[in-house]
């Protein structure tokens, strides 16, 4: 494995075509559509989200990538000031599994957070995913329960979330 943090968008452009595989990697195991999932991914996380941020951001956006190769097997981007937060992971699971890449790029990570003076590495939410909250659980994360507000112009989260859980169940989406 070849190891490349940076932000520039050589790394950002290998760390989407990741994202992309994960997104849909993810999908197919929720029983999501490849087409929606594709969707979502081009409305809500375009590559030119991801450049915009490395650019604007500079030094305090972090991408961390291992190679086999050519080939990218595992990313992160970390996002820095007085803490450090893991914002986007993606790998190539047949590349990165077997060698513990997203592992060791996480290690790399904190260890760069110690070293910037950073007070703690937000790892996100795991929602009531167990083995997302095992994983984290292994660099020593300890969850924390907070309260989530949303302030709207027109109520309109309530029907929203209504029109996800109905389309979840009848596309049969499995994920959570």
């Amino acid at each position: 494995m070849t190891l490349h943090h940076g932000n520039g968008p050589d790394l950002v452009e290998k760390f989407y075509m990741l994202y992309e595989a994960s997104i849909l990697r993810w999908a197919q195991q929720a029983g999501e559509l490849q087409w929606l999932a594709q969707w979502r991914l081009r409305h809500i996380d375009p590559l030119d989200k991801f450049k915009g941020m490395a650019q604007m951001l500079g030094d305090r956006c972090g991408i961390w990538l291992a190679c086999a190769g050519s080939k990218p097997a595992a990313g992160i981007i970390v996002i820095k000031d007085k803490n450090a937060h893991y914002m986007r992971g993606a790998m190539d699971r047949d590349i990165a599994g077997p060698s513990h890449a997203n592992e060791y790029l996480h290690v790399l990570a904190i260890r760069d957070a110690c070293e910037k003076g950073c007070n703690y590495y937000q790892m996100g939410e795991s929602g009531t995913s167990k083995p997302l909250t095992h994983f984290k659980r292994r660099f020593g994360a300890v969850s924390y329960d907070y309260e989530d507000y949303h302030l709207e112009r027109l109520p309109l989260l309530r029907m929203d979330m209504t029109m996800r859980s109905l389309v979840k169940r009848v596309i049969g989406y499995r994920g959570e």
